[in-house]
This record gives structure tokens, sequence and C-alpha cells, in this order.
């Protein structure tokens, strides 16, 4: 795993293809529980169901087959707390996700690691727009995209919205 960018609480690593066997075996290990029931509720359902070591290998080479998997850890420890998963397409609008374990869920974490993301990282990267689906009932994630400035588009399905945010050189988290 590589450093990609942090925050005062948070450091968050993009997931390499040549991440050494212990890195992946603690998060191997660690995907279980952060995938639980609660996490996973408003998440896409190829996120459920992962309740062992062996299914969540398949669902991180699943995941790192088709998106920028990162990694976030707390600055004080090295146990992983949640993901953050860019859509690895080649447009210049890439999708965006991102997960806390319960136990982090309230702090400002999610805050924090989108602001960090869209004012320091995302501008170094050849990405035009944010793209972010929500559900309608995951009033939490709502509240927090619009806070950091993404804008309801037009036209989403019953129970999801999908959320935009246009990047610039000078594009600063709210």
């Amino acid at each position: 795993m590589e450093l990609a960018f942090s925050t005062e609480r948070l450091q968050v690593f993009e997931l390499l293809p040549v991440a050494n066997n212990k890195q992946m075996s603690r998060l191997i290990s660690v995907l279980p529980s952060m995938l639980c029931a609660d996490v996973v509720a408003h998440l896409p359902a190829s996120f459920s169901g992962v309740t062992n070591p062996e299914q969540a290998a398949q669902w991180l080479d699943d995941m790192c087959a088709c998106s920028r998997v990162y990694v976030l850890k707390p600055t004080e420890n090295g146990q992983p707390v949640g993901l953050l998963i860019v859509g690895n397409n080649q447009a210049d609008d890439v999708h965006i996700g991102y997960l806390l374990a319960k136990a982090h869920w309230g702090k400002g974490l999610a805050f924090e690691l989108l602001s960090a993301f869209i004012s320091d990282y995302a501008p170094t990267q050849d990405w035009h727009t944010l793209v972010a689906g929500v559900e309608r009932s995951n009033v939490s994630s709502i509240r927090l995209l619009e806070k950091l400035g993404f804008a309801q588009v037009t036209g989403a399905s019953q129970e999801q919205l999908q959320y935009v945010l246009p990047l610039t050189p000078n594009t600063k988290a709210q």
C-alpha cells in the first residue's frame, strides 16, 4: 500500500496489486466485521454477505478489478477503519463510494476524509467530476455530500439519488 494522502486523524493508502501479504492479510481479516449489516445497509448488494476471510479476499479482488481502493487507517494505529472506493474508469467523471466501520460513525471522519480527498488529492488526478450515488434513506450521507458542495442530479431512481461535484484546479471542500 502506498500513502495517497492524510488528514489530521486518518492516513489513506491506495491498495496496490503489489501490497505485501501482511498488509493484505490484516485488511482481509477485518473486512468481514467492517462490512457488517449496518454498514452495508445502504450500499450495493455486492457489499453484503462478506462473513469470512475467504469471501473478503474474493470481494477485495473484485473491487480492485474495477476500482481504485483506498484503505483508511487512524494515524494513531494501523488497524483499517474504512474504505474509499473510486471507479477505475477512464472517463472524466469518476464514481466514489466510502464506508467506515460502525465503531467510527458519528465522529466526523467521513467529512474529514472527503474534504481532504476533494481539496488535496482529487485535483492531482485527471478527473473533472466526482459522482456519488446514495440511497434516499441514507440521510447522513446525503447531508455529508451536500455539506461538501455536491449537487443532486435530477432524474434519479426511486431508491437512489445521484450527486455530482465538478472539480477545478482550485476545488476546495466547503
